[in-house]
């Protein structure tokens, strides 16, 4: 059981939502709800022309229009992916904890699941 946090315009964030089962099965009662930059790629071809930029922009403006107001945006990079970090790095982009995950990697044959070394980082929002 868990609560979706999808907020249509107009709506409110909730501060926190009922967050199901926790670290090992066990239950957890609520989780922060924050706001996740997830999944934000640029074609190799078109990068270093401000599109990135661009769009980080744009996501940390529409944070700053969330109700109630939030002060920070978060993410996660793969460790290993030093170009990433430096680019959120100039961005104003700090690191606040690491964590670990499975990503779906190019392998010799194909593509597939393997678990990756993360860092979270976060930036303070004016």
């Amino acid at each position: 059981r868990g609560t979706s946090a999808d907020t249509p315009p107009g709506s409110t964030l909730p501060g926190r939502a009922f967050a199901g089962a926790g670290a090992g099965g066990r239950g957890a009662e609520f989780a922060e709800l924050r706001p996740y930059v997830s999944n934000v790629a640029v074609d190799v071809k078109a990068r270093r022309q401000g599109i990135g930029s661009m769009l980080m922009r744009e996501c940390e403006e529409e944070v700053r229009r969330w109700r109630p107001a939030q002060d920070k945006i978060w993410l996660e990079v793969s460790a290993s992916n030093a170009a990433a970090r430096r680019f959120y790095d100039a961005l104003g982009y700090e690191v606040a904890g690491r964590s670990t995950g499975r990503e779906i990697v190019k392998k010799q044959f194909g593509y597939g699941l393997t678990q990756v070394k993360r860092v979270v980082m976060r930036k303070k929002l004016d």
